[in-house]
Formats: structure tokens, sequence, C-alpha cells
């Protein structure tokens, strides 16, 4: 044993790399295999071990000199996460130690682009659903081959709640959905389609039009004078025929798209699903046809939920 402890065995194993690091230098051999060939094998293999984990921290602790990182880099390429606050003028943004700001318009999503390609390896961009104001941003993110998630702002308020975030403001906001990325770690979402983004805007227009028709009939029905009654039945009947070519233009839009015709037909086939119940449902759940009906139920809020602790059974409720 030497001084540091080392067995005879060990020091005769460090004399053999050493030595051959000394005679190939930082290649294949240096580490006594035949070839780039068989290192390569050996990479891949231990690859296929990863692929089948959920999620893999890896310490490399050898006599090698980092090939197995770097195979794995490119195998694997680095993603980085940026998280943007999306609000009605302004997208605030977070990415590492950079704090940027772009206004929510054509111009920002341009600039919001090419800071972005300036970064090295793959940026991941994660925002918070916000109504409209994300959509025009994350379809100018897809179509510049940027991979985008739209996160469930509920998510990231209870994982700022479990790290003790109480203030907001649009920076914190930023940095706290970046630090949710990281940690998360979330699949980009499928790409954005227009034809689905307006098939969605058409019908939250025609419910609109059928809120604005039910007020007013609501105050027909309270109304004496005979002048502020013809006026608002003409209001209605200009409504009325604004939702008729509100869902013209939905069943054009449905005709167009095959797949959208077949969905609709398999809807409509349930007793009690209409026209406009379908168009709802593929607007507003593009996944159906892609989940199961489990699934299904979750997305669309109606899935009953455990409520149980110990030995309290309470009553299953839909969140």
């Amino acid at each position: 044993v030497d001084a540091l402890g080392c067995g005879s065995e060990l020091l005769d194993l460090a004399r053999y790399y050493s030595g051959k690091i000394q005679e190939f230098g930082t290649t294949p051999q240096g580490v006594d295999w035949n070839g780039a060939e068989s290192q390569e094998l050996r990479f891949d293999q231990l690859a296929n071990v990863i692929e089948s984990s959920d999620a893999v921290t890896i310490n490399d602790l050898g006599c090698g000199y980092g090939s197995l990182f770097d195979h794995l880099i490119s195998r694997y390429p680095v993603t980085s996460y940026l998280g943007v606050d999306v609000s009605k003028d302004t997208l605030m943004v977070a990415f590492e130690r950079s704090r940027w700001q772009f206004p929510n318009s054509k111009e920002g999503y341009a600039k919001l682009i090419a800071q972005i390609q300036k970064q090295a390896g793959t940026v991941h961009v994660v925002c918070e659903a916000t109504g409209p104001y994300h959509l025009a941003m994350c379809l100018a993110l897809q179509e510049a081959g940027l991979p985008v998630t739209v996160a469930n702002p509920a998510w990231i308020k209870y994982f700022g709640r479990s790290e003790g975030v109480l203030a907001k403001s649009d920076p914190i906001d930023a940095t706290l959905i970046e630090r949710y990325a990281n940690a998360r770690r979330p699949a980009a979402d499928a790409p954005f389609r227009r034809e689905q983004i307006g098939l969605t805007e058409l019908v939250n227009h025609r419910a609109q039009l059928v809120d604005s028709k039910r007020a007013l009939l609501n105050m027909r029905a309270q109304v004496l004078d005979r002048t502020a009654a013809k006026e608002i039945d003409r209001a209605i009947a200009a409504l009325e025929r604004c939702i008729e070519a509100a869902e013209r233009r939905m069943k054009e839009k449905i005709e167009a798209d095959p797949i959208w015709s077949a969905k609709l037909g398999v809807l409509t086939s349930v007793e009690g699903v209409g026209f406009v119940t379908a168009t709802v449902l593929l607007a507003k759940m593009p996944e159906l046809g892609l989940l199961n009906r489990a699934q299904c139920a979750a997305l669309a809020g109606l899935a009953p939920y455990d409520n149980e602790s110990g030995t309290f059974t309470g009553q299953r409720s839909i969140c």
C-alpha cells in the first residue's frame, strides 16, 4: 500500500491508463478501446438505458476524457427553457441571467425570435395561457421553428407557492415561469393551427352573439314603450342574422377539413349532440380522438377526483 492508501493493483491500473493516454492521447485508444466504433457502440447501449427512464442524472466518474458527455450532447441536444410573462401590451422574458421586454406585437415577436436565435442550443419557450394574448406570439414562435409550451396558470401559481414566492410583478412572474419550466421540463405543445384558432374564434363570436340576443330578449320582455320595443326587435333580428352567418361559416370550415368532418359525424351520431355542440367540442377540445375517455373527462373538467385522507373518505367532486 502506498502513502495514499492505494493498493498495488490500483497503482498498476493507474500506470496502465496513464501510459495509454501518453501513447495515444485523448482518443478512444487512449482509454483502451479498439477504436471509435466500439466506443460509440458502448455509448449507444448506455443511452438506451437512459431512454428507458423518465428522469436521469448522470455522474460520469472514470478514467475517460469526457467523450461520453460529447456523445450525449450530440444525441440529446441541450435544451434551455425561457419564461415569458404575457400581457395585453408587453412580453416580459426571463432567460438564465437575462431579462428582456418586448411589445406584444409582430415587431416584438421578431425581436424575441432574433434574441432566442442568438443563444446556444435549443431554447424552449414556456408561457401561461392568457386568453387570447399569447396566441399570436406562440404562432410566430412555432412558425420560426421554436418549441413552445402553454402551461396551466394554476400549476405555475402553486409552484410559486411551494417555493415561497409571494410577490408579484411581470419580471417576477417571468422568472417564476422559467424556474417552473426548468424544474418540470415540459414537452413542447403540438403546433397551433391557424384553422383551429379560426374555428375557435368563430365559436366564441357566435356565443357572444347568443348572449347579446338573450340579454335583449330579457330587456324586451320588460319594455313598455312601443318605440323602444321596435328598436330592440330590430336589434334582435340583426343578431339572429349574424348568428346564422356565423354558423354558416363554421359549417364551411368543418366541411373543408376531412378530419373535422369525420369527427363531426362521430359526435353528432350521439343522441342529443347537434351541430353546434359538436362544433364547440371540436373547437375547444382538438385533442378529441387522441385521448381515452378518462383523459377527455379530465381535460373537460368533468372527472371527479379523490377526496380521501387516512380513514376519512369524502365525496368525490369535479374540480
